[in-house]
């Protein structure tokens, strides 16, 4: 069964800076491991939307739902 979380690519100020996020609750971590994983892409949908009001709007236009690997 594929699960799918939910990503945000934020590069740093640095070119070599690949920061990637993951959606843990209504907040984001760097780790993939504590990601919050969701059976179908409505609910990762669901997910994203009650963390909006805590995301910078730059930031939310960059997040993305994906299949965990």
């Amino acid at each position: 069964m594929e699960t799918y979380v939910v990503k945000i690519d934020n590069p740093g100020p640095l070119p070599t800076a690949d920061c990637s996020y993951w959606l843990r609750r209504t907040a984001w971590t760097g780790s993939v491991e504590r990601a919050d994983r969701f059976a179908t892409i409505e609910a990762a949908q669901a997910a994203l939307d009650r963390a909006k009001p805590f995301t910078k709007p730059k930031l939310f236009r960059k997040a993305a739902i994906v299949a965990a690997d």
